[in-house]
């Protein structure tokens, strides 16, 4: 079963705005100091209503920092803050059933065509070896080579299912969060500026998942990863348009290694339901393009910390040969008939629960063990 409670700690923060311009900070704060971005926009304001109350200029989002003590204080936030509770990544549907289909839940049509066996024209040039079933999409179109392929590989190749290994993570505080921020009660906002956090090891106390949570960040997160600013909320269905490139954290598959393997994901979106007192959410999809080169690297790195003699050789390089044949779209995420295939389509499943935002702790980076 591959519902599993979310690994690497990510942290949605939604605070939606009307500007089309995303920025994505990835910088570091000081350790002791607080951390601050400010978003230029051109803001509506609804209040608790649909009305509009006035245009806002900016939004701004601090975060404090701390050390690895117990759970830090939440950070004084202007809306719902929630964060991923449970992970689907594509062998279990949301129910929790085993399903060799299930990775067409959870991706989107990144492409904005659709392939099936008597329709490939126009599609990008798959890695040589690569059966031609790869360049078939789900039905609408729907892209995530990542789920249909890659994670039954990596279960293939794991002590433990990848869901069993996400939950582990997740349950040690390694997740997202999005902060709905200015929200309020209204159902329907638009447009609306999110921010995207991503969360760090947090075990003392142990995450409880009950709307207590402060959830440590990791520092490089001490200000928001990624910014949305023409987010919309219809019906409490919350839809991040405009796609940015994210950091998304899964963990380490060895038992006696404790470290994330995160994904950068291009032209991702987020799309959420939440309930009517926005507290929590389901049917959570985060979705887009791994770089095909880029993730192999990582994938290597992961492999590495395993033991430094995976980082290269025959046996890496079929690994690596076996990743590129993953390959189903460009990594902009079109098509290029005259191009091969350089990104991997990648759909992840999630629910959430309330959550508050804590101050940052330490943060290494991704492990590099191969040189």
């Amino acid at each position: 079963m591959r519902k599993t409670f979310l690994p690497g700690g990510a942290v949605f923060a939604l605070a939606w705005g009307c500007s089309s311009t995303v920025t994505v900070l990835e910088s570091a704060s000081s350790a002791g100091g607080a951390a601050s971005v400010s978003q230029s926009a051109s803001v509506a304001s609804t209040g608790t209503g649909n009305g509009a109350a006035g245009p806002v200029t900016s939004t701004t989002v601090s975060v404090g920092t701390g050390g690895m003590g117990g759970m830090p204080a939440c950070v004084p936030t202007t809306g719902p803050t929630l964060e991923a509770a449970e992970l689907y990544l594509g062998d279990s549907d949301w129910s929790g059933q085993k399903s060799n289909d299930a990775w067409q839940l959870f991706g989107r049509n990144v492409d904005g065509k659709s392939f099936d066996k008597n329709n490939t024209i126009g599609h990008c040039k798959l890695h040589a070896g690569a059966p031609a079933s790869v360049a078939y999409d789900a039905p609408n179109g729907v892209d995530n080579s990542f789920g249909r392929h890659f994670i039954p590989l990596l279960e293939s190749v794991s002590w433990q299912s990848p869901a069993a290994n996400a939950k582990t993570f997740v349950q040690n505080g390694f997740t997202v969060l999005l902060e709905l921020a200015g929200l309020g009660n209204a159902s329907d906002k638009s447009p609306l500026i999110a921010a995207y956090y991503v969360g760090s090891k947090n075990i003392n106390p142990l995450p409880k998942f009950d709307g207590s949570d402060c959830l440590r960040l990791d520092s490089y997160a001490g200000v928001p990863a990624a910014l949305f600013t023409s987010a919309t909320i219809v019906g409490n269905h919350f839809n991040s348009l405009t796609p940015v490139t994210l950091k998304f954290p899964l963990h380490q598959s060895d038992p006696y290694l404790w470290q994330p393997f995160y994904l950068t994901i291009h032209q991702a979106t987020i799309s959420v339901v939440l309930s009517a007192d926005h507290q929590s959410g389901k049917l959570g999809i985060v979705s887009g393009v791994l770089d095909r080169e880029q993730f192999i690297e990582a994938y290597r790195q992961l492999q590495g910390g395993v033991s430094k003699g995976l980082c290269s050789g025959s046996a890496w390089d079929a690994t690596a040969e076996q990743l590129r044949q993953f390959a189903d779209v460009m990594v902009d995420g079109t098509q290029d008939a005259n191009k091969e295939c350089n990104g991997i389509s990648i759909g992840i499943g999630f629910t959430m629960v309330a959550s508050g935002l804590g101050q940052t702790g330490p943060y290494g980076g991704p492990p590099t063990p191969c040189q």
